[in-house]
């Protein structure tokens, strides 16, 4: 009797542990699916999401025929400013261009030094439309006047001193100041053109040195000092002249483009034959102000794009 009670008991056991398994299966009758996928990155709600890369804002750099004299107009997506403002007696060529460029008001002037034939048309400029800031060399107390100094104290305009190592930027353009390092005086011997600033810049890609009115003395010191100086585009120092451009420098630079701010027109040794005998050895395409044009206007977008668009009067 006892050997009978135990297997029933034993089969009461089976059947108890059979609908327990039965009953898990119909609960869980679905298959269990693993993810495997990366689980996303939550940022702070704070910050902002990354963005892409932005292109390089393309730069309108406009050659302007004002003659034996620099008058260079930048402008980009972010704003506009001149190098130099030309001779006063051609500031009809200025505003003409600005006019075409629909410009209004400046950012900036950046005079190099204080020579009429780069800072002659300030005044005409200043009546024409509001600058923000205009820049000039610190050491050079040597090439302006002092009603050319009052001058730009009384046009509302921040007034920035520049010194050789400065760096900077402006309408999306970087900068910087290569020379001068010291004041060169005439009365002791020195061409007063060396206290030009010298600037190197970063637009769209492309490197950019301009020369100002500095000649080969200048030259020299940049190329005993291992400044890096090779540039797709050069604006050669005293409008084209053999004091300047030497064929070490030019070769240091190696230049695709150069612009000479010199003109026959004005007299007989801008630019220099020599000169722009240099440039075609190098294979530069030049652009001078020795034509009949109002202005020239490069449209650069990257290095390997650069428009020339001709403006006639």
């Amino acid at each position: 009797m006892k050997k009978q009670v135990n297997h029933i008991l034993l089969l009461v056991l089976c059947l108890a542990f059979g609908v327990t398994l039965l009953s898990s299966c119909a609960q869980d009758s679905s298959p269990q699916v693993l993810d495997l996928s990366p689980s996303p990155t939550l940022l702070p709600s704070a910050a902002p999401l990354p963005s892409a890369p932005q292109a390089a804002t393309a730069l309108h750099l406009w050659l302007i025929n004002t003659g034996e004299s620099d008058a260079l107009l930048f402008q980009t997506d972010s704003g506009s400013f001149m190098i130099d403002t030309g001779l006063k007696g051609r500031f009809d060529a200025v505003e003409e261009t600005l006019s075409r460029a629909g410009i209004a008001s400046l950012d900036a002037v950046i005079l190099t030094h204080g020579h009429k034939d780069h800072i002659g048309g300030l005044k005409k400029l200043l009546k024409r439309c509001t600058v923000g800031t205009i820049y000039t060399a610190a050491i050079d107390d040597e090439t302006y006047s002092d009603s050319e100094l009052e001058t730009i104290h009384e046009s509302g305009a921040e007034h920035v001193l520049l010194q050789k190592g400065d760096v900077f930027t402006l309408c999306g353009i970087s900068f910087s100041v290569l020379s001068p390092e010291r004041k060169y005086i005439e009365d002791l011997g020195e061409d007063d053109n060396n206290n030009s600033l010298v600037l190197r810049a970063e637009a769209a890609g492309c490197s950019l040195l301009l020369m100002g009115d500095a000649t080969e003395t200048i030259e020299q010191i940049l190329l005993r000092e291992g400044v890096s100086l090779a540039a797709d585009l050069l604006k050669a120092g005293h409008h084209g002249k053999d004091d300047a451009s030497s064929a070490a420098f030019l070769a240091a630079v190696s230049p695709r483009i150069a612009l000479l701010t010199g003109s026959h027109s004005d007299g007989d040794t801008s630019p220099s034959e020599a000169v722009l005998a240099r440039f075609a050895a190098l294979g530069t395409t030049v652009y001078t102000n020795d034509t009949e044009l109002l202005a020239l206007e490069l449209i650069i977008s990257a290095p390997d794009s650069i428009e020339a668009v001709e403006h006639a009067w």
